[in-house]
């Protein structure tokens, strides 16, 4: 984790579905970091420890398309930036990742999303790839 975090937070607006549809409701004010801090936190988080909790976060984050220049910037926060990825693509590559999984995660995970585990990690290492992180091409 750094020692300071330079990242201001951003209010985000949260509105109800409701409101689509014509129905008056308040809306909610809630201060967050921005989306690739978050997920940039999450890779740190899979580079350390490689739960089951991590990979599924990092995978659907790295799906929703974020700014590369931003993610590497904040992952560079951590650490370096294409040092992380590269022993990320290594953990997936050695299958070094934490397979105990007593809360049944990896089961949940792909009933509810219909994504193998092993899918998500090959999805997470050709991102981190296409960052810099492999330089073994």
């Amino acid at each position: 984790m750094p020692r300071q975090n330079p990242v201001k937070a951003v209010s985000l607006t949260l509105h109800s579905i409701l409101e689509y549809v014509g129905i008056p409701v308040k809306t909610i004010q809630v201060n967050s970091y921005p989306f690739e801090y978050l997920l940039a936190y999450k890779l740190y988080a899979l580079h350390k420890r490689m739960l089951y909790k991590d990979i599924y976060d990092s995978y659907i984050g790295l799906q929703m398309q974020p700014n590369r220049g931003k993610l590497l910037r904040y992952l560079g926060m951590f650490g370096k930036a294409k040092e992380t990825s590269r022993e990320i693509i290594d953990n997936i590559e050695n299958e070094k990742y934490y397979k105990a999984d007593g809360l049944g995660y990896e089961k949940l995970v792909q009933e509810k999303y219909k994504v193998p585990m092993k899918n998500m990690l090959y999805e997470i290492k050709a991102v981190l790839s296409s960052f810099g992180g492999d330089n073994r091409k």
